[in-house]
């Protein structure tokens, strides 16, 4: 380990000096808000060790409502793993545009941040990066960003809507969960892969309408969104995953276009007030039904293509005294 200028560093290759150096801790007296370029010349790669024990800043060297500036000729690539875990007194972070990657948890606990712009080469948002940052109320999402992954965004509560980049491809399990105040989410066009509880219990989110090349809706990924009233299936989605919208207890009616392959076991269960289902694929195979897909559910109606013979398809025959033909 090396000291200078009141921080820890590392080389990344011992034998290779020129490839940059690791910036492991501030051991100053008090961090003045700058992040150098550059310590004893060589250029600053990497923030953060990765221990969990050792974030880059020690909380108590740091000052209330702080913003973390960088040097204008940066060239840090990645902020590694639990780099600012849980520090309470960072106000906002101006990154550089450099940065390609933020580690796990590396602000998970940051619950004074109140904004976020994320830098322009940024192409991943690791586990849990943001987890519980529960102040944010607006992030601004980068072109070049391809994948936010599990629990990314978790617990954001403060958030009220997403604009998604063009990029962007895929949103990890529980990303989004318990962003109680999240009302709209804007899916990019190339947006292909959601994954379970994405959005789970994002219990002020209104309407969901997924883009062209979104195909799939994976695990519980609306699950208790309370408030939810419309859901819009376009005519090239397939599959509504297990419990995908369970005890959504606000949606009334469905359309279900004629592109969808199955409705897995309890997808829509504790729909309490969902009414209406229109089924419209006449193709065998017929759409397929899970197990209890809408167990506590108040369906009194379910239209179906005149051609179609639902009636006698494995649990959907169950619902043969509120069929109507179309």
């Amino acid at each position: 380990m090396n000291i200078s200028d009141g921080w820890n560093y590392s080389f990344l290759d011992p034998n290779s000096h020129e490839k940059g150096i690791c910036l492991v801790q501030f051991v100053g007296d008090s961090f003045n808000g700058r992040i150098p370029s550059q310590i004893d010349n060589f250029p600053i790669v990497t923030l953060g060790s990765g221990d969990e024990k050792n974030p880059l800043l020690p909380i108590e060297k740091i000052q209330d409502n702080t913003t973390i500036t960088f040097d204008r000729s940066n060239s840090i690539r990645e902020i590694a793993p639990y780099c600012f875990l849980n520090n309470t007194k960072i106000r906002d972070v101006q990154f550089p545009n450099s940065i390609v990657k933020i580690g796990d948890m590396a602000f998970k606990g940051c619950s004074s941040l109140t904004q976020l712009i994320l830098p322009k080469e940024l192409e991943l948002v690791d586990g849990g990066a943001f987890w519980g940052c529960s102040n944010i109320k607006e992030i601004k999402f980068n072109q070049a960003l391809t994948t936010l992954e599990s629990w990314a965004f978790m617990g954001c509560s403060a958030i009220e809507e997403l604009n998604f980049n063009t990029n962007l491809f895929q949103i990890g399990k529980w990303a989004f969960q318990d962003c109680e105040s999240l009302k709209k989410v804007h899916f990019n066009e190339n947006l292909k892969v959601v994954l379970g509880a994405a959005f789970k219990n994002c219990t002020s989110l209104i309407e969901v309408r997924p883009n062209l090349k979104l195909k799939h809706f994976w695990g519980p990924v609306f699950q208790g969104c309370t408030r939810l009233k419309s859901v819009i299936l376009h005519h090239n989605f397939k599959t509504v995953g297990r419990a995908a919208f369970m005890g959504c207890t606000e949606l009334e009616s469905i359309r279900f276009p004629s592109s969808i392959l199955e409705i897995e076991g309890q997808a829509f269960e504790n729909c309490k007030k969902l009414k209406r289902i229109e089924l419209e694929r006449t193709e065998e195979p017929l759409t397929k039904l899970g197990e209890d897909a809408f167990a506590g559910s108040a369906i009194k109606l379910i239209v179906i293509p005149n051609s179609t013979t639902y009636k006698k398809e494995d649990n959907w025959k169950m619902y043969n005294k509120i069929f109507s033909n179309k």
